[in-house]
Protein backbone atom coordinates (compact mmCIF):
# COMPACT_ATOMS: atom_id res chain seq x y z
CA UNK A 1 0.00 0.00 0.00
CA UNK A 2 1.24 3.48 -0.80
CA UNK A 3 -0.13 6.83 0.30
CA UNK A 4 0.25 10.16 -1.42
CA UNK A 5 0.04 13.61 0.07
CA UNK A 6 -3.45 15.09 0.28
CA UNK A 7 -1.95 18.09 -1.54
CA UNK A 8 -1.54 16.00 -4.70
CA UNK A 9 -3.34 17.40 -7.75
CA UNK A 10 -4.02 15.23 -10.76
CA UNK A 11 -6.86 13.18 -12.19
CA UNK A 12 -7.36 12.15 -8.55
CA UNK A 13 -8.32 15.71 -7.60
CA UNK A 14 -7.62 16.84 -4.05
CA UNK A 15 -6.95 13.59 -2.25
CA UNK A 16 -8.13 12.52 1.16
CA UNK A 17 -6.51 9.10 0.73
CA UNK A 18 -5.10 6.82 -1.95
CA UNK A 19 -3.84 3.25 -1.75
CA UNK A 20 -2.44 0.81 -4.30
CA UNK A 21 -2.68 -2.92 -3.74
CA UNK A 22 -0.60 -5.35 -5.74
CA UNK A 23 1.11 -8.70 -5.43
CA UNK A 24 3.00 -9.28 -8.70
CA UNK A 25 4.09 -12.78 -7.65
CA UNK A 26 0.46 -13.94 -7.45
CA UNK A 27 -1.49 -11.69 -9.81
CA UNK A 28 -0.96 -9.43 -12.79
CA UNK A 29 -3.73 -7.14 -11.51
CA UNK A 30 -3.24 -4.19 -9.16
CA UNK A 31 -5.93 -1.97 -7.65
CA UNK A 32 -5.71 1.70 -6.77
CA UNK A 33 -8.47 3.16 -4.60
CA UNK A 34 -8.72 6.90 -4.08
CA UNK A 35 -10.96 9.15 -2.04
CA UNK A 36 -10.97 12.80 -3.08
CA UNK A 37 -12.66 15.96 -1.94
CA UNK A 38 -16.11 16.22 -3.51
CA UNK A 39 -16.13 17.70 -6.99
CA UNK A 40 -12.36 17.42 -7.52
CA UNK A 41 -11.98 13.94 -9.05
CA UNK A 42 -11.19 14.24 -12.77
CA UNK A 43 -11.19 18.02 -12.34
CA UNK A 44 -13.84 19.91 -14.22
CA UNK A 45 -14.35 16.97 -16.58
CA UNK A 46 -16.75 15.00 -14.38
CA UNK A 47 -19.86 15.54 -16.49
CA UNK A 48 -17.90 15.13 -19.70
CA UNK A 49 -16.59 11.72 -18.60
CA UNK A 50 -20.06 10.59 -17.53
CA UNK A 51 -21.61 11.64 -20.85
CA UNK A 52 -18.76 10.12 -22.85
CA UNK A 53 -19.25 6.74 -21.17
CA UNK A 54 -23.04 6.87 -21.59
CA UNK A 55 -22.64 7.74 -25.29
CA UNK A 56 -20.11 4.94 -25.81
CA UNK A 57 -22.51 2.45 -24.21
CA UNK A 58 -25.35 3.67 -26.46
CA UNK A 59 -23.15 3.28 -29.55
CA UNK A 60 -22.08 -0.25 -28.62
CA UNK A 61 -25.71 -1.28 -28.12
CA UNK A 62 -26.63 -0.34 -31.70
CA UNK A 63 -23.44 -1.69 -33.26
CA UNK A 64 -23.35 -5.22 -34.63
CA UNK A 65 -19.59 -5.42 -34.10
CA UNK A 66 -19.69 -5.06 -30.32
CA UNK A 67 -16.83 -6.89 -28.71
CA UNK A 68 -17.17 -8.54 -25.31
CA UNK A 69 -14.31 -6.28 -24.17
CA UNK A 70 -16.42 -3.16 -24.81
CA UNK A 71 -19.48 -4.57 -23.03
CA UNK A 72 -17.48 -5.30 -19.90
CA UNK A 73 -15.28 -2.22 -19.95
CA UNK A 74 -17.94 0.45 -20.51
CA UNK A 75 -20.67 0.23 -17.88
CA UNK A 76 -22.91 2.39 -15.71
CA UNK A 77 -24.32 0.69 -12.64
CA UNK A 78 -26.61 1.82 -9.87
CA UNK A 79 -25.14 1.26 -6.43
CA UNK A 80 -27.24 0.02 -3.49
CA UNK A 81 -27.39 3.63 -2.20
CA UNK A 82 -29.00 4.74 -5.50
CA UNK A 83 -25.94 6.58 -6.82
CA UNK A 84 -24.44 5.79 -10.21
CA UNK A 85 -20.95 4.47 -10.80
CA UNK A 86 -19.27 4.78 -14.19
CA UNK A 87 -16.73 2.33 -15.63
CA UNK A 88 -14.46 2.74 -18.61
CA UNK A 89 -11.12 1.83 -20.15
CA UNK A 90 -8.45 4.14 -18.78
CA UNK A 91 -5.45 2.84 -20.67
CA UNK A 92 -4.75 0.23 -23.29
CA UNK A 93 -1.40 -0.82 -24.63
CA UNK A 94 1.04 -3.63 -25.26
CA UNK A 95 2.17 -3.69 -21.63
CA UNK A 96 -1.31 -4.08 -20.22
CA UNK A 97 -4.58 -2.25 -19.81
CA UNK A 98 -6.41 -0.31 -17.18
CA UNK A 99 -10.02 0.09 -16.19
CA UNK A 100 -11.49 2.84 -14.06
CA UNK A 101 -14.64 3.08 -11.97
CA UNK A 102 -15.76 6.31 -10.34
CA UNK A 103 -18.69 7.83 -8.52
CA UNK A 104 -19.59 11.24 -7.09
CA UNK A 105 -22.64 12.69 -5.32
CA UNK A 106 -21.54 12.31 -1.71
CA UNK A 107 -19.11 13.90 0.76
CA UNK A 108 -16.21 12.36 -1.22
CA UNK A 109 -15.43 11.27 -4.77
CA UNK A 110 -14.47 7.60 -5.14
CA UNK A 111 -12.32 6.07 -7.86
CA UNK A 112 -11.13 2.48 -8.20
CA UNK A 113 -8.60 1.68 -10.91
CA UNK A 114 -7.80 -1.86 -12.01
CA UNK A 115 -4.51 -2.25 -13.87
CA UNK A 116 -3.74 -5.41 -15.84
CA UNK A 117 -0.01 -5.68 -16.42
CA UNK A 118 1.27 -8.31 -18.79
CA UNK A 119 4.86 -7.98 -17.65
CA UNK A 120 5.71 -6.94 -14.08
CA UNK A 121 9.38 -7.30 -14.98
CA UNK A 122 9.03 -10.94 -16.07
CA UNK A 123 11.27 -12.36 -18.79
CA UNK A 124 9.59 -12.66 -22.19
CA UNK A 125 9.16 -16.44 -21.89
CA UNK A 126 7.43 -15.96 -18.51
CA UNK A 127 4.95 -13.35 -19.73
CA UNK A 128 1.39 -14.43 -20.35
CA UNK A 129 0.64 -15.47 -23.89
CA UNK A 130 -2.95 -14.20 -23.99
CA UNK A 131 -3.51 -10.59 -22.88
CA UNK A 132 -5.66 -9.99 -19.83
CA UNK A 133 -9.10 -8.66 -20.69
CA UNK A 134 -11.80 -6.95 -18.63
CA UNK A 135 -14.17 -8.93 -16.50
CA UNK A 136 -17.14 -7.83 -14.45
CA UNK A 137 -14.92 -7.88 -11.37
CA UNK A 138 -14.32 -4.12 -11.16
CA UNK A 139 -17.99 -3.25 -10.48
CA UNK A 140 -18.07 -5.99 -7.81
CA UNK A 141 -14.93 -4.61 -6.15
CA UNK A 142 -16.28 -1.07 -6.46
CA UNK A 143 -19.50 -2.05 -4.66
CA UNK A 144 -17.47 -3.70 -1.88
CA UNK A 145 -15.36 -0.56 -1.40
CA UNK A 146 -18.48 1.63 -1.42
CA UNK A 147 -20.22 -0.61 1.13
CA UNK A 148 -17.15 -0.56 3.39
CA UNK A 149 -16.93 3.24 3.20
CA UNK A 150 -20.60 3.72 4.03
CA UNK A 151 -20.17 1.69 7.22
CA UNK A 152 -17.43 3.99 8.49
CA UNK A 153 -18.35 6.53 11.19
Amino acid sequence: MTNQSSESKSIFGTLFWIGTYENPQRSLVSLTISLSQPGTLLGTNQTRFQKMIEEQIAQTRISKDVKEFDKKAEQVITLPNGRKAYFSVFGLGPGGSGLIGFSYERDYDLMVMEDFSTEHGARAEEQIKNPVSPTNDLPVIFRQVETFLQKQP
